[in-house]
């Protein structure tokens, strides 16, 4: 049995994302679609074949090679109608009781359906998320974000290169982690009023040991909606 997903649109070929043999799981493999049951389950929907596959499928060469004799596929569907790719039983001996695998396919199909909708879900969140450090990293002005709470949930490059913290120490934190109390305490205000106005706000802060030494800086702050237009922090 295997879970199988497209690996493209228009690529004409399935990668596996689970296979096991009786209780025993089995490497993933690749394979075209071309000629085997499996494109007509993609095409089609549910196909049963209770024996003689690789007499009907002779340029299936995965089937002759594993011994196949038997197979129920059905394709799974996503909450938007698109095909993900095929879930299927194989057989090496004429199946008994198709009626009963294609049942079981059935109920199995939906939920695969859904995890493997989720886990492309997962793949494309974290693309974006890529896309939007890899596209912060090349400003050379320094940028963080915040939640409601205050707490950093990211920052690039350049915001790494003024505090000398990591990115990754820095989320969860929150300026009373890592400012001076002083600075931190201005720094929380400002917030706070930014998110009570929800509009954007400037203001002057220093950084330096003394006046000879203090960098100024301007920051401009501003809050972020989420899709539905709730306020999501800053």
């Amino acid at each position: 049995a295997f879970i199988g997903e497209l690996t493209g649109p228009h690529s004409g070929r399935v990668r596996t994302i689970a296979v096991c043999q009786g209780e025993r799981p089995l490497e993933n493999f690749e394979f075209l679609l071309a000629g085997t049951p499996c494109e007509e389950v993609v095409e089609k929907g549910l196909c049963s074949f209770s024996s003689g596959v690789r007499d009907r499928f002779p340029l299936d060469h995965l089937a002759a090679q594993m011994g196949v004799e038997s197979y129920v596929g059905i394709p799974l569907i996503d909450s938007a109608g698109a095909t993900l790719g095929p879930m299927a039983l194989l057989g090496r001996r004429p199946f008994e009781l198709p009626e009963l695998a294609e049942r079981l396919l059935r109920i199995f199909a939906a939920r695969a359906a859904a995890e493997l909708e989720r886990r492309r879900g997962e793949r494309a969140q974290k693309e974006q998320l890529h896309f939007i450090q890899t596209l912060l990293d090349t400003l050379p002005n320094p940028v963080f974000y915040k939640d409601l709470h205050g707490r950093y949930l990211g920052c690039n490059q350049a915001f790494e290169q003024l505090t000398g913290l990591e990115r990754k120490r820095l989320i969860g934190r929150t300026v009373l982690d890592t400012h001076d109390p002083s600075e931190a305490a201005r720094h929380h205000r400002e917030d706070l009023v930014l998110l009570q106005e929800k509009t954007a706000r400037d203001y002057t802060y220093s950084l330096g040991t003394s006046e000879a030494l203090a960098k100024y800086y301007v920051v401009r702050k501003a809050p972020f909606f989420s899709s539905e237009g709730s306020l999501g922090g800053l």
